[in-house]
């Protein structure tokens, strides 16, 4: 039946002023009209989303999202290790988990060129025997094995039970330093105590802190460390820069005319 540009309504109301169609037909018509038109309208609505798909490039139809992955950070150099651990410690907004896997090798490179630039031939990581070190370094004639650790939780006592024990496996006179910027749990001392000798010295953020300012430096901070375990046992001694005012010398009460 041809509808000439005309309506449901128009094609009936045509059909009955000719008397061509029973009152049972119309309903049966106007059912399947509907329906047709029905099908017609999906038909343009899926046109129209395809239309959509194409212009936008989003393959579901919606509002096309851009990713934006945080970028990686370089990694420090001899030049800028410095500048790079200040930065390090505020990490982007909405970091990846990748990014903070990089920031804690990055790190430990970071250390390299620090311990490089105080003349104490370092060592970058290295498995010797199955059994993984982040790396090493000689101050004063002493050898020294390195652990340095940024993540988001403290470290826990069996990482340090490790190294303690890859430590005193080495040759004897060998210590080891620790490095953890999320700190260390409760008890992390007295762990360390419980071994026949105290091989290993722990530093935090703070002490990195002071070891990254070229006013300090990490010799001085480990100088400390170490003198505060020789002569108390303490594994873990927070470095505070010791300040002492100048000390005139007493006057002797004795006139220094005519000398």
């Amino acid at each position: 039946m041809e509808q000439s540009g005309l309506g449901v309504a128009g094609v009936v109301d045509g059909a009955l002023r000719k008397r061509k169609l029973a009152p049972g037909e119309i309903r049966c018509f106007l059912k399947r009209e509907s329906h047709r038109q029905s099908i017609a309208a999906t038909r343009t609505k899926t046109l129209e989303n395809l239309l959509s798909m194409r212009l936008t490039g989003d393959k579901f139809g919606g509002q096309r999202k851009t990713s934006r992955k945080t970028p990686m950070p370089e990694p420090p150099n001899e030049n800028n290790f410095r500048e790079w651990f200040a930065n390090a410690k505020t990490p982007p907004p909405k970091a990846s988990a990748s990014c903070f896997r990089t920031r804690g090798s990055h790190f430990e490179r970071a250390l390299y060129h620090l311990l490089a630039a105080e003349s104490l031939s370092p060592r970058t990581s290295f498995k010797p025997k199955s059994e993984q070190i982040d790396g090493a370094f000689e101050c004063v004639q002493r050898y020294f094995l390195l652990e340095a650790k940024w993540q988001a939780k403290p470290i826990g006592l069996k990482e340090l039970d490790a190294f303690h024990a890859k430590v005193e496996r080495k040759l004897s006179g060998t210590l080891g330093v620790f490095i953890s910027m999320s700190g260390y749990p409760r008890g992390a001392s007295d762990s360390l105590l419980k071994a026949k000798s105290l091989k290993i010295v722990l530093f935090g953020a703070d002490d990195m802190e002071a070891c990254f300012d070229p006013a300090v430096g990490f010799k001085a901070v480990l100088s400390a460390k170490l003198r505060a375990a020789s002569e108390y046992g303490l594994p873990y001694h927070e470095f505070r820069p010791l300040v002492v005012a100048p000390v005139e010398a007493p006057n002797s009460g004795r006139s220094t005319e005519g000398q």
